[in-house]
């Protein structure tokens, strides 16, 4: 679905506008120019990675010192959280952080499938059963390296490495093994980070990056891409950030020239926390009291209840009398909000084309109870091109994305998430492309101990305003379970199911096949030190489709793997 990927695609700035370029450039110029002074910069408030990110488990990552939890991850990385604190108190001069894992795996495959080929004369479909035996051996390695230099209280600098590199002896491009395919790949990013501050209030950074991604049997992915960005936080008051940003990017295609672009964008955003609301009700200090009276009680007494109800009270902040005692109540959980407006535009280097595309988001996060959270997120954006291409599949359109997130924990093993997201894209003129994708997520997760399990349950609707052979109406289902055992204190073992019904409603051909798809592993880790371990595992995967059986895949492997972590 070609139109799709050419509608997805970043966007950015280009010469073809080059009143934007001018107007946006002084108004980012002019705000820049309120920062003086210096004051000590929040490293904290610079991290990529921030608040609420998932782990497999379920479990909420540690929100970095001045952040508050909650805070929107859609903002752009590095953005000011309110109330963020002074800086850096004696901080160490050079940090070096290292984090490495790697996967050697001997994996014996059989696979039955078929082979489609079609009669050059009549061009009738000769279907052909077919089956192989082999032996993949492999090596995936996940690196991870940070170089952080602190030269006072308002600078530092750092360097970080990200690498993921795949390889295959023998490849097949659409054999499944583990959490991949069996092919060789790359994904290298380098980014280097200049932060300082001005005023008691104000950071400035400078990021840059290059990205390199390699996949030697599908080459015409290849692509380097090479950005910079420049970011300003501006610390309104103790709730409120606002952010500007700029950023340039440049990628080359070099197996396919088509898809160079290059795109520049200018970002503003804004943050906000309204804390909790609470009503506090004075009541008589002869009906509430301390622990002390009833550790005073005679023993056998039955007296939880009564003790629960008797201590149950607070003092109110600001309250001058010391012996008044209140009950409290919150009447509104805290309450985050995220404004972002981006207008970006991107030059198709080698096709004389480009596009412009302004952006708003909007996001809310309530805490509705202690352990209940809501949150709200809505896109919007248009794109409009240098001129519509039928060849390349670049058409005018608008497109919304909002979702509805309910966060619940019962107690702290257990997490539930229920989001319902609904996504269109919108056409000017070429309706015929129009489409929406409905989707709603059931996500659990449990965790005691060493132990760990989750479920995942995903329904999406995909619909066109004019269904037709190659955009097609469907609808898939997935369940994903997954659970992790210790047998004993270096046995762990190992349990994943995942279940696919994908079911298109007309105009099926071989591309697009209604399908079930069923995949189950299981495998035993021996723990042979905190750093090194073995795993020995099976995997089973069948697919079939409802017509076109000549689809159909029957996939069984054994693996033996060196598991390394440092």
């Amino acid at each position: 679905m070609a139109h799709i990927i050419g509608n997805t695609c970043q966007p950015g700035f280009t010469r073809r506008h080059p009143w934007r370029w001018r107007t946006a450039l002084a108004a980012f110029w002019l705000l820049l120019c309120l920062a003086a002074g210096a004051a000590p910069v929040d490293r904290s408030a610079t991290d990529v990675d921030l608040v609420y990110r998932r782990q497999a488990t379920g479990q909420e990552m540690p929100i970095p010192a001045g952040q508050d939890p909650g805070w929107p991850v859609t903002g752009p990385s590095g953005a000011a959280a309110p109330g963020a604190g002074s800086g850096l108190k004696g901080p160490d001069p050079f940090k070096l952080e290292f984090k490495y894992e790697s996967r050697s795996t001997a994996d014996s495959t059989r696979k039955d499938y078929y082979d489609l080929t079609y009669d050059p004369a009549s061009f009738t479909p000769i279907i052909t059963p077919k089956a192989y035996d082999k032996t993949f051996v492999s090596s995936e390695n996940d690196l991870f390296l940070a170089l952080k230099w602190t030269f006072d209280e308002t600078q530092f600098f750092d360097i970080k490495e990200t690498l993921h590199y795949q390889h295959y002896g023998t490849e097949d491009y659409d054999a499944y093994s583990l959490d991949s395919y069996k092919y060789k790949y790359l994904d290298h990013l380098l980014n280097l980070t200049y932060g300082v501050g001005f005023g008691e209030t104000d950071t400035f950074q400078v990021d840059y990056f290059n990205n390199v991604y390699r996949i030697p049997i599908d080459h015409i992915w290849d692509y380097t891409s090479n950005q910079g960005k420049l970011r300003f936080n501006h610390q309104v008051n103790q709730y409120t950030g606002l952010g500007m940003e700029g950023s340039y990017e440049e990628r080359e295609y070099p197996n396919d020239p088509t898809m160079d672009y290059k795109e520049g964008a200018l970002t503003l955003d804004l943050s906000n926390f309204l804390p909790e609301r609470i009503r506090y009700v004075p009541v008589s200090n002869a009906m509430r009291g301390d622990r002390e009276t009833f550790e005073r009680a005679p023993t056998g007494v039955a007296h939880r209840r009564a003790m629960d109800y008797y201590t149950t009270w607070t003092r109110k902040p600001g309250e001058d009398e010391p012996e008044a005692k209140y009950l409290s109540k919150v009447t509104r959980g805290d309450l985050y909000l995220f404004l972002q407006a981006d207008i970006r535009s991107r030059d198709r280097s080698k096709i004389d084309n480009g596009y412009f595309q302004p952006l708003g988001t909007f996001k809310l996060v309530y805490d509705v109870l202690d352990n209940v959270k809501v949150t709200l997120d809505d896109t919007y954006y248009q794109r409009k091109h240098d001129k519509e291409s039928d060849t390349y599949y670049l058409y005018d359109h608008d497109s919304n994305r909002a979702s509805l997130m309910l966060t619940y924990q019962s107690d702290p093993r257990f997490s539930y998430y229920y989001t319902f997201s609904d996504e269109f894209f919108r056409h000017t003129k070429r309706k015929q492309y129009d489409y929406r994708i409905d989707t709603f997520l059931f996500e659990t997760y449990y965790r005691s101990g060493r132990s760990t399990a989750s479920l995942s349950l995903r329904e999406a609707l995909t619909r066109y305003g004019s269904p037709r052979q190659y955009y097609v109406d469907s609808n898939e289902f997935q369940a994903i379970l997954g659970y992790d055992y210790p047998i004993t204190r270096t046995f762990l073992l190992h349990l994943k199911d995942e279940w696919t019904d994908h079911d298109y409603q007309d105009f099926e051909d071989v591309i697009y096949s209604s399908y079930v798809r069923h995949t189950w592993r299981v495998a035993l880790e021996k723990q042979l030190s905190p750093q090194q371990g073995l795993e020995l595992g099976y995997q089973s995967k069948r697919e079939t489709h409802t017509t076109q059986y000549s689809n159909d895949v029957i996939e069984k492997s054994l693996f033996f793997s060196w598991l390394s972590h440092f």
